[in-house]
């Protein structure tokens, strides 16, 4: 499975752990994905995988089309041959997706507005770069009251949107 996929699956799979109570873990930030800034389809895909989710569509010449289209929704009640043939297809659907859209390179810091990359702090939940930006918006005359209302409150309300989703 390509590295971006597993950075997907596992950051939503934290999130819904700690929906469930999960208050401790030992993870490697460098290797997650922020949740806010996880696309709607990946978030589709990774559940999918993790909740062992059927297909709803299945191409007509598969050869366990029927298994898989009578497979029950909640993996507890699926047997171990439909766990598995559910599984097989939903790791090949998150593989396949990531082959085909890897991520493009981020475009450098520099070449995205300030208040962009200033939103950008609170929705990726990063400070790295933060302080120097600040102050680059106070120099332009930015009293700290209008930065606060401006872009991070739209960082703030971006995350919030991406959460509820």
């Amino acid at each position: 499975m390509p590295a971006a996929a597993r950075e997907v699956v596992n950051s939503v799979f934290l999130y819904y752990a700690t929906k469930a109570g999960l208050d401790l873990a030992i993870v490697n930030t460098e290797k997650l994905e922020r949740f806010a800034s996880i696309s709607l389809e990946q978030r589709r895909l990774a559940e999918n995988l993790l909740f062992n989710t059927p297909p709803s569509e299945v191409a007509a010449d598969h050869p366990q089309r029927e298994l898989l289209l009578g497979a029950p929704q909640d993996w507890r009640e699926q047997s171990k041959t439909e766990r598995a043939a559910v599984n097989q297809i939903n790791i090949a659907a998150v593989a396949e997706y990531f082959r085909k859209n890897m991520k493009k390179a981020k475009p450098p810091k520099e070449s995205v507005p300030l208040d962009e990359r200033l939103a950008n702090y609170i929705i990726e939940g990063t400070k790295d770069g933060l302080i120097g930006d600040l102050e680059r918006k106070r120099a332009e005359g930015a009293e700290p009251l209008d930065i606060i209302n401006g872009p991070l409150t739209d960082g703030r309300d971006e995350r919030s949107r991406a959460a509820v989703q």
